[in-house]
């Protein structure tokens, strides 16, 4: 079985604007020896819910919606739970942030 998935590409605003919001959440927290790193790193994790998002938009109607959608939202996990474990590091103590952050993670797999 074969099946025609179109691509698109996920809007770099809405990517632009993940990003803003965390760091602007994170930033005041961050330790200066980490900045480089977590520069480097909400952009990527970003960008790959964003990307595993388009992808499942675009599968719409085909064989492998299912797959994109499960994928999709397995990103959509991921982010979470880095969010959590980032906010709970950088911006301030959560409650239960160990086990939001597990559970979050464990939920992505």
């Amino acid at each position: 079985m074969t099946s025609t998935v179109r691509t698109i590409s996920p809007t770099p605003g809405v990517t632009v604007l993940m990003v803003a919001v965390v760091l602007m959440q994170l930033w005041p927290g961050v330790p200066p020896a980490l900045r480089v790193t977590v520069l480097l790193c909400v952009p990527c994790v970003s960008s790959m819910a964003a990307r595993a998002a388009a992808m499942w938009l675009a599968s719409r109607g085909t064989a492998v919606e299912s797959l994109a959608r499960s994928t999709a939202v397995g990103g959509a996990r991921f982010v979470a739970s880095d969010a959590l474990l980032a906010t709970s590091k950088y911006a301030g103590p959560l409650p239960a942030a160990s086990l939001l952050v597990l559970v979050s993670y464990w939920a992505a797999q």
